[in-house]
């Protein structure tokens, strides 16, 4: 089993689901909100290093109003440390309703400026660097789904826990979904959407999360397929950082007890 998800084809996904809140940083001069648009696991903001080479999607929203909300009216350029600028290690793509992919090439430090009409409004400092390698986030999500009642008037519900991936079994009324960090050398988490290339042996399916406003990225969402009983190795791949990652989950042929209010 294969799946392969990458950054840049869902781009557009984003840009139609503005409003809700994510990870993200006010300016330097608090006059606009730079927003991350998706929430990375174990990260909430700008003070880690963006991975060479792996998309972020970065929004421009309007700091005063709660909740946030976008400047249709600014554009952002980034400059290189020096304040040059655009910088040419870098590249941006705008989305519309102030909404960029932007991708750092080269390992170095940034400014995000938001313009309005060529204007500076604010700007962030950021950095890039090559990561040192990768990792799985250590909890993963598991869903347990049950439905009961006759055909007409069925009744469905989903309980969400979060369990230790060491620790991570697949019945028939579950899907797991796991987080890959990239890292640096100390293991810290770095920022980026990654391009991930999954296999996975054993009796399951994979599937990539959804990726748009305050959404999860660089995660895998693996689901029985068949009869369970035998362990599943799942493989992860990345393109951006070469590096790789795997586990193991065990799969049982019967049901998890869902506990739904």
């Amino acid at each position: 089993m294969t799946f392969r998800k990458s950054f840049f084809p869902l781009v557009a996904v984003a840009v139609a689901m503005l409003g809700a809140c994510s990870s993200g940083q006010l300016g330097a001069k608090g006059n606009v909100r730079f927003s991350q648009v998706v929430s990375f696991e174990e990260t909430t903001d700008f003070g880690p290093p963006i991975v060479t080479n792996s998309g972020m999607l970065i929004q421009l929203e309007d700091p005063s109003s709660t909740p946030e909300i976008v400047n249709p009216e600014l554009n952002l350029v980034v400059e290189d440390e020096n304040g040059t600028g655009p910088s040419s290690h870098a590249e941006v793509i705008p989305l519309g309703f102030a909404q960029f992919a932007v991708t750092l090439t080269q390992s170095g430090n940034f400014t995000l400026v938001a313009q309005q009409a060529g204007t500076e409004v604010d700007f962030l400092a950021v950095s890039a660097v090559s990561a040192s390698g990768l990792r799985w986030h250590d909890q993963a999500n598991v869903v347990a789904t049950s439905a009961s009642g006759s055909t007409s008037e069925v009744q469905a519900c989903a309980s969400t826990s979060q369990v230790s991936i060491s620790n991570l079994v697949l019945s028939t009324n579950t899907s797991i979904t796991l987080f890959v960090i990239p890292e640096d050398a100390s293991n810290n988490a770095l920022l980026g959407m990654l391009q991930l290339t999954a296999t996975a042996t054993g009796p399951v399916a994979l599937s990539g999360g959804f990726l748009g406003q305050g959404l999860t990225p660089n995660s895998i969402t693996v689901s029985p397929q068949g009869t369970l009983g035998a362990p599943a190795t799942l493989t992860v791949n990345d393109a951006v950082t070469g590096k790789t990652v795997t586990v193991t989950i065990q799969t049982q042929n019967s049901s998890a007890p869902v506990s739904c209010q």
